[in-house]
């Protein structure tokens, strides 16, 4: 009996990601997402010759990093401001208003 190697795209849709869109969810490329899944960093099943990453596992996974990245997060005092943008120092107005007179 010859084994049914394709599932439909339904089931697909329903029990897996594409690596892409796995990838994505822990904010990688594409490039990225593929070389993850081929260092094993991704959870992946070969259906046919579609590449896809269970869904329940990898959700699991992504929580738990999720989780950890927004304990980090948490403990980190906030910062205020533009970090870009140098904060502007005031000054008191007595101190910079400059008296102009003019020669008649």
């Amino acid at each position: 009996m010859r084994k049914l190697e394709s599932i439909s795209r339904k089931v697909r849709q329903h029990f897996y990601y594409s690596v892409p869109v796995a990838g994505a969810k822990i904010e990688l490329g594409r490039s990225q997402s593929y070389r993850a899944a081929e260092d094993g960093l991704i959870p992946t099943e070969r259906r046919g010759k579609f590449l896809l990453v269970p869904r329940k596992p990898w959700d699991r996974t992504v929580k738990k990093l999720l989780g950890k990245a927004a304990e980090k997060a948490a403990a980190k005092p906030a910062r205020r401001g533009n970090p870009r943008k140098p904060a502007t120092k005031t000054t008191d107005a007595k101190t910079t208003d400059a008296t102009v007179t003019t020669a008649a």
